[in-house]
């Protein structure tokens, strides 16, 4: 643990080649979401993948150890819709990919505290193949231009 600050700094001002968009449309039983990524300069012989998660904030705590009462969890995952270590994906230099995905507001959600949180990763054996290209974050229901 003591080389993390050393190896998030490594990491943090690294300029990508990728970049990634999220759109995010509320109807009145389900959201609707749709992420765009396009780039190039793609490294062909790394497996490219696609991960998208809701998470969602001021999630009360209910008699947890340790914790005051009313103590409220932020940035909980509360599902995924994709592999939890995302889809395959197939990049094409300065072709913008399409991805579409939906999921029920029925339950114990709270809209207005959701996060949809799309990265584009590689996988493989060695720390250097496991990266996180890009990453968004938006608010559902909100869109988060190209980054």
């Amino acid at each position: 643990m003591e080389h993390w600050g050393t190896n998030l700094n490594r990491y943090i001002n690294k300029k990508t080649t990728i970049g990634l968009a999220i759109e995010s449309v509320e109807d009145s039983t389900k959201m609707n979401i749709k992420v765009f990524v396009r780039g190039n300069g793609f490294d062909n012989s790394k497996s490219y993948k696609l991960t998208v998660y809701i998470i969602e904030d001021n999630i009360s705590t209910d008699n947890q150890v340790g914790k005051p009462a009313g103590f409220k969890h932020q940035m909980v995952l509360r599902g995924s819709l994709t592999n939890a270590i995302g889809d395959d994906i197939k990049l094409k230099e300065n072709v913008t990919l399409e991805k579409e995905y939906s999921f029920s507001l029925s339950g114990s959600f709270v809209v207005d505290n959701l996060k949809i949180l799309a990265f584009v990763n590689t996988v493989g054996g060695t720390t250097s193949d496991r990266l996180i290209h890009n990453a968004q974050q938006v608010k559902a229901g909100k869109t988060a231009n190209w980054d």
